[in-house]
Order: C-alpha cells, then structure tokens, then sequence
C-alpha cells in the first residue's frame, strides 16, 4: 500500500529540488540565448529597412526582447533563493512573456488572414495593377504552410509560459510548506513536449525548404534554443510531478 502523500513529500524538498536542477539553469541560458538571437534578428531589420510586416515583426520582436529579458532575470534569481516573493516575480515575468506570445499570434494571425482574403480572389490584371505577377502570388500561397506551423509554434509556446507562470505560482506556495496536486505540472510537462516537438518540426520545415546556408544556421540554432527551453520546462514538471505522486 502506498503511503500518503503527507509521509511521502516534503514540499520544500521538492520546491528545492526544482530550484537546483541543471535543467532550470538549461532553461535560462536557452531563453537567453533565444533572446540574443531575437536581438541581433531586430538589429538586422532595424537596419536593413523593413516593409509594413517586416515593421509589425519587429515590434513584436522587440516586446519578446524585454518579455524574455525579464524573465531570465527573475527566473535565474531563483537559483539562489526559493522565497515566495522570488517565485511570485518569477511568474510575473513568465505570464508577460506568455501573453507577449499569445498577442503576436493573434495580431499575425488577423495580419495574415487579411493578406491572404485580399490575394484570395485577385485576377492576372489586378495583381498587375498591385505591381505583382502570378508566381509571386503562387510564392505567397506556397509558404501558407509554414505560416501556419509558425503560428501553432507561437501558440504553444505562449501557453506553455503562462502554465509555467501557474507552475512557479504552485511552488512558492510548495516552499512555504503547503502541499500542492501535481496537476498543473501534468499538464505543464505535457503542452511543453508538444511545443518542443513541433518547434523541432518546423526547423526540419525550414531546412529542407531550401534558402542561404547562412539562413538555415540561423533557423537551426533558434530552434534548438527554443526546444532547449520546452525540455527544460518539461523535465522540471515532471520531476515535480514524480515528487509529489512519491514516485
């Protein structure tokens, strides 16, 4: 028979537990460097000139930029100190991140949705009076697509943030010495494998689509930081998980 749960987690030890795993310092330095590339990404269009949805990446770009920031700040501040201040500023910072996410998906998805309803039914002439030829229409609706994978992508990652958000919540309460169920870190551990893998898909996505060597580096090494972030979120909950089900 097992034993309570009483008998069999220390809440603290398992909130201390999270704290000093490899995999929360994994995350942080993936979420720095993801930050790092969205920085130089935003630099780049900065200088380059950007058109009206170059402009609405880059703005979003930017709010990712400080989300992002803040949260390797306030969540890597949990590595010397497992307070309930600490946790709670820690899950401030990762439902900002999550809801940046969560409205750059809903902006682009309107974005997109008004492009492609215009293009729906265009003719030869008018797109010649928009200076545009059919194969560059064909091109537009070709990379519908992975328009669509980028935006599940976004999608995923916005909600994997705002339960991680629920997770650092759960844990401050947990090292105080409340007991917590494992819910959360269930559903946590699961929604961040599922973002982890379809990032991964659609780097696969981008690499056989063809385009620069420079460009295909560029996408790899983003999307390796940005599954690095998932599985480390992933591992965490289900160590907790594990912890509080005295597996």
């Amino acid at each position: 028979m097992k034993k309570t749960m009483s008998v069999l987690v220390n809440p603290r030890m398992a909130a201390d537990g999270f704290r000093e795993s490899p995999w929360l310092s994994a995350l942080v330095m993936c979420l720095a460097f993801s930050c790092g590339l969205t920085m130089f990404s935003s630099l780049q269009n900065a200088t380059s000139g950007v058109e009206a949805l170059g402009m609405v990446s880059l703005v979003f770009d930017l709010a990712y930029l400080g989300a992002g920031l803040a949260a390797v700040f306030f969540i890597w501040q949990l590595k010397a100190s497992g307070s309930a201040e600490k946790y709670k500023k820690a899950a401030a910072a990762s439902m900002a991140l999550g809801l940046v996410l969560a409205v750059t998906v809903f902006a682009l998805v309107m974005l997109y949705f008004s492009m492609y309803s215009v293009l729906w039914g265009l003719t030869e002439e008018q797109l010649a009076e928009m200076e545009m030829k059919k194969e560059d229409a064909e091109q537009i609706w070709r990379v519908l697509p992975f328009i669509i994978l980028s935006l599940v992508c976004n999608a995923l990652e916005g909600a994997s943030f705002l339960l991680f958000r629920q997770v650092l919540r759960r844990l401050g309460d947990m090292s105080a010495g409340k007991l917590s169920s494992s819910g959360i870190f269930t559903a946590c551990a699961f929604v961040s494998a599922l973002t982890g893998g379809m990032i991964l898909g659609r780097m696969l996505f981008e690499i056989m689509s063809g385009g620069g060597a420079l460009r295909i580096v560029f996408a790899a090494f983003s999307c390796l930081a940005e599954t690095g972030i998932y599985a480390g979120m992933m591992v965490l909950c289900q160590g907790i998980r594990s912890a509080l089900r005295g597996e």
